[in-house]
């Protein structure tokens, strides 16, 4: 009886070659990516886009520069002009007729104002004059009162001698009556007199006190005419065009202030340069001189050579095993040597930037890929002008094939 063939072994060899080869085959899918960042140019050179765009609305009157100029102080700057801004124009206009009739008002009010303060002065110029007269009539009129009086006091006492020898001589003698009666009433009517005269230097006296205080009045006890003329009647016009000269001085203030604002907005929409940092080099133009342009309309875009980038696709298996800091080598294509380069944002296939936000991409950037962007010296590389565009090979030395295919397995 004879025995079958045993065919378990080539089975079994079979299965084992079919496995190796289908785990060689999603090793070569999952790590795809990483490889061809090594042995293929799908990285690249890159920097982050900046948009210089209009800042008013204008015409470009100056020509602009050509694409790769790098921007420094000669370099002719972008200029945007707008002769067309009537209705500004108009207000910066009305805003000077208003402020110039502000200015004229005041200085009318001002005249006014001295021509009341000069009448004032004037009347009590005049006030303190008639003052100083009726003083100076009082303090003559009480010295004359004074002195009169002093020499009635002496005639008084002769005649009251007089008076007293002539009675005591009638009684011994024969004396005329007549004569005793003169000298009585002579004697009598220089009293009356003198009391008259001390009546009199006492209203004098009292009038001189209130003079001195500035209160004047005339025997009859009525206020002189000019007494009255202090010029009170022009203080209140006075002072009511002091206040009008305050309120448009500081109606002046507001519309200078409103003024000044207007220039600086015509001067500001009148002529602009659009933005372009010292040290940048043009990478797109996207107007031309003559053209019309609005405000924030994108004129240029321009990049920045010393802070360059490098754009590498990965796998998003690898998205967790690259940390922002993590090292990286990087071979410019033409380049013999590698240069470090730090690992400054990861992101997801989902979230990949692309055109609108880099200079450049990578050539391998395709859809499903994810990102990681590398920062790299300018100094460290082996070039003269601006690198960005240059293909690169990318290797990151802390991961290899085998943590790709492990963190895809979860292994």
């Amino acid at each position: 009886m004879s025995k079958a063939p045993r065919r378990g072994k080539p089975r079994f060899l079979t299965i084992l070659l079919v496995g190796v080869l289908a785990f060689l085959l999603y090793s070569a899918w999952i790590g795809g990516p990483y490889l061809k960042s090594i042995f293929i140019r799908d990285s690249a050179i890159t920097a982050w886009k900046q948009l210089a765009s209009a800042p008013i609305a204008g015409q470009i009157v100056s020509p602009l520069p050509e694409i790769g100029t790098r921007v420094g102080p000669d370099t002719s700057a972008v200029l945007i002009r707008n002769d067309r801004l009537f209705t500004e124009r108009n207000r910066v206009d009305d805003l000077e007729q208003r402020v110039n009739a502000t200015r004229e008002q005041i200085d009318e009010v001002r005249q006014y104002i001295d021509q009341l303060h000069t009448l004032e002065s004037e009347r009590l110029g005049r006030r303190k004059a008639y003052a100083r007269i009726f003083r100076q009539r009082l303090h003559r009129e009480i010295a004359e009162l004074k002195q009169d009086s002093t020499a009635q006091l002496g005639q008084i006492t002769v005649l009251e001698d007089l008076l007293e020898r002539l009675k005591s001589a009638g009684s011994g003698t024969i004396v005329p009556q007549t004569r005793i009666d003169e000298t009585t009433l002579r004697l009598s009517e220089l009293r009356q007199d003198q009391a008259n005269k001390a009546a009199h230097l006492a209203k004098a006296v009292e009038q001189l006190k209130f003079a001195e205080s500035g209160h004047y009045q005339n025997y009859d006890g009525e206020v002189p005419g000019w007494a009255l003329d202090d010029g009170s009647d022009l203080r209140l016009p006075r002072l009511q065009m002091v206040v009008h000269s305050q309120e448009l001085e500081s109606q002046l203030r507001f519309q200078e202030a409103e003024l000044k604002l207007a220039r600086a907005d015509l001067a500001r929409m009148t002529e602009a340069q659009v933005p372009v940092p010292t040290g940048a080099t043009v990478l797109s133009i996207e107007s031309r001189t003559d053209a019309v342009v609005r405000p924030g309309q994108v004129v240029l875009t321009w990049v920045d050579c010393s802070d360059l980038l490098v754009d590498v696709p990965i796998s998003d298996a690898e998205t967790p095993l690259i940390l922002p800091g993590a090292k990286a080598q990087v071979v410019i294509e033409g380049s013999h040597r590698s240069v470090e380069a730090n690992v400054m944002l990861v992101r997801g296939s989902a979230a990949t930037l692309g055109s609108d936000d880099l200079a450049a991409v990578a050539k391998g950037r395709n859809p499903g890929l994810a990102q990681v962007l590398l920062s790299i010296e300018p100094d460290d590389l082996e070039v003269e002008t601006c690198p960005i565009g240059q293909a690169a090979y990318v290797e990151f030395p802390d991961i290899g094939l085998i943590d790709i295919i492990r963190a895809r397995m979860r292994l």
